[in-house]
């Protein structure tokens, strides 16, 4: 459609110039398209709206359209409306007059017009206006009086042709009720500021001073006949009807406040002194309303008001930023407490700790020795307070307090092996740690000392150790590997290197998840690794794991295990304990249960053939590595 836009436009513009019509032929020959063609798009004009057609003898006479709007009427027209669509059903009624027939909408729309239940409009001259109005004829207009809830009503109605939103055309009319005005007339004195209306008893303006049309920025044609809820905020709309209804003859007067919608845009407030009037039957004939303006006062009180509450809000605020600093002031006290306790109980430790400990001063002077240094070095405190590293450590390269404050103070730590000297000269070789600490705007530098000949006597006992386990575990025909407490490799024996076909000098001493490298590929862990403590990636690659005590049992099925042929291995890990029971070590044992004869079958199955391992329940395993305790021996979980 849009490629033949230009030409529909040449065709509207062509009827706007021959007001008076023009035929098939007449526009055929004027835009040079045959006749055909141009009685289609004569048609799609029609269709959409913009043209209209009118028979005179044989011939059709098309013309441009003058149409209003269907959403235009439902917006600015305030009267009752009733409209229909091209087939004469009802399209859309105004609400009040839906409320005022005591009709609801979906018994309304799309029906014919005799679902209103008004004999006056049934007369055939008044539906063939209506439809006259559809086919697009120029807006007529007639007097009409009908009866609605036993009440004789007169309006002026005016047939007005419509087009709808998707272009579709139709027609509709309009409602403007005429009424008698009551015998007394409106104050003929213009009070400045004032508003003086009379109103009908539904609610439509049918008088109005000039201050009225001046405030409102409106016509007095405008304003009469419109309903006076149209120039009040529609949230103050339930406060008109409130005091409407509580008007009586014996109290026929309401004061009251509603807002207005200045001419400027702006908001306005106006005091409403509303009477209603009665003739000598008790009939309402109406209002008569005195509207005073108060905008002035009402913004006036507004601005005490925000006044008042930035007033209340600010005092609400200091007074919630001295609850805060009391509350402040009440935790800085507690945490200063608790900090001296932490002190107390530092202090404390640092004095018991079996460790060397040092803290020494930028300039190198020592400021503490905990008893183990004394001890080592025979020094009273008075005594090794008043020396200072270069005093109490032998002096060689890299090992002078200059070299290292610098160097500890850069990268934060250091570590240095050296010689201390003795209080009777005698040298202890230690390896000293050295560590930066800026606390506020003071420097220290923490040294933790490790007498080197204990330390290497323990290390030499571990490594028999090691050396005697790994020689036992050698002859055992099952795959072992062994983990001491830093998690790294102190026993990978033959069988585990015939299995993997990595040698055990490759492996010993790995850590960080190496160990399960060979047999899984990965480095996320193995069974014994569970031991330490859970680990949600090790658990997962085992359908099932049971608990014996404090060791774990498990199988798993290796399709082309190292690329060669399928195998099932049976796991099972359990912790290494020292003399005192102390936790020292994990180990796992891996047997090869692929060909494995199960008791009472009398033949040998391999584990490819029983397809996956059966589904078993998976144990709830430690979060940190066991203690002592060695409760529910040979339990199953």
């Amino acid at each position: 459609m849009q490629k033949y836009a230009p030409l529909f436009s040449k065709i509207y513009n062509l009827l706007n110039e021959n007001s008076s019509g023009m035929t098939i032929r007449e526009v055929s020959e004027s835009i040079g398209v045959n006749r055909i063609s141009t009685a289609k798009y004569l048609s799609l004009l029609q269709v959409q709206g913009m043209v209209d057609v009118r028979q005179r003898g044989s011939a059709k006479f098309f013309f441009p359209s003058h149409r209003f709007p269907f959403s235009s009427i439902q917006r600015f027209v305030r009267d009752w409306y009733l409209l229909f669509d091209h087939g004469g059903y009802i399209a859309a009624i105004h609400p009040d007059f839906l409320k005022a027939l005591h009709l609801s909408a979906p018994g309304v729309l799309g029906k014919r017009i005799n679902t209103l239940g008004i004999p006056e409009i049934l007369d055939p001259a008044f539906l063939a206006e209506i439809k006259e109005t559809i086919r697009g004829h120029e807006p007529q207009e007639r007097d009409l009086a009908f009866t609605i809830l036993e009440r004789r009503c007169s309006f002026h109605v005016i047939f007005v042709p419509v087009i709808f939103g998707a272009g579709k055309a139709g027609g509709g009319i309009i409602l403007r009720e005429k009424q008698e005005l009551p015998a007394w007339d409106l104050p003929s004195v213009d009070i400045p500021g004032s508003y003086s209306m009379y109103i009908s008893p539904e609610g439509r303006i049918l008088a109005a001073n000039d201050t009225c049309a001046t405030e409102l920025g409106r016509p007095k044609e405008e304003i009469i006949g419109a309903p006076c809820r149209a120039f009040i905020l529609k949230e103050d709309w339930p406060l008109l009807a409130r005091y409407a209804g509580i008007l009586t003859p014996e109290n026929p007067v309401a004061v009251f406040e509603v807002r207005t919608l200045r001419p400027s845009g702006r908001i306005g407030w106006l005091r409403t002194i509303n009477r209603a009037v009665y003739n000598d039957a008790g009939t309402l004939l109406g209002y008569l309303s005195l509207n005073i303006d108060i905008t002035s006062r009402k913004r006036k009180e507004e601005q005490i008001r925000r006044y008042q509450d930035s007033l209340e809000k600010k005092i609400e605020t200091q007074d919630q930023e001295l609850q805060e600093f009391g509350r402040q002031l009440t935790r800085q006290i507690a945490d200063r407490d608790i900090l001296e306790n932490q002190l107390r109980l530092t202090q404390f430790t640092l004095d018991l700790s079996p460790d060397l400990i040092l803290w020494i001063s930028p300039d190198g002077r020592v400021i503490y020795a905990n008893p183990p240094v004394l001890g080592l070095l025979g020094y009273t405190v008075q005594m090794i307070t008043c020396l200072s590293w270069d005093d109490v450590a032998l002096q060689s390269a890299g090992c002078r307090w200059s070299d290292i404050w610098s160097v500890t103070k850069e990268n934060l730590q250091l570590v240095r092996r050296t010689n201390l000297v003795k209080a009777n000269g005698v040298k202890s070789e230690v390896e000293t740690h050295f560590r930066y600490l800026n606390y506020g705007s003071r420097e220290y530098c923490f040294c933790y000392v490790r007498d080197i000949p204990k330390k290497s006597e323990g290390m030499q006992k571990e490594g028999l150790l090691e050396d005697h386990l790994s020689a036992i575990l050698d002859g055992v025909p099952d795959a072992v590997v062994v983990l001491n407490t830093e998690k790294k490799v102190i026993v990978w024996n033959r069988a585990l290197e015939k299995l993997t076909g990595v040698p055990a000098r490759e492996m010993l001493g790995k850590g960080d998840g190496d160990h399960a490298v060979p047999v899984y590929g990965d480095r996320s862990g193995m069974l014994l690794d569970l031991i330490f403590g859970d680990n949600p990636s090790v658990r997962k690659k085992y359908q099932y794991i049971n608990r014996f005590g404090e060791s774990l049992l498990s199988e798993k099925f290796f399709p082309k295990f190292l690329g060669r042929e399928d195998r099932s291995f049976r796991f099972t890990a359990f912790p290494v304990r020292g003399k005192e029971g102390e936790f020292i070590g994990a180990f796992e044992i891996i047997q090869d249960i692929t060909f494995m004869e199960f008791p009472g079958s009398g033949e040998m199955k391999n584990s490819r053939i029983c397809g996956k391992d059966p589904p078993q329940p998976t144990v709830a395993l430690p979060s940190t590595p066991p203690e002592n305790s060695r409760n529910d021996p040979g339990a199953r979980t």
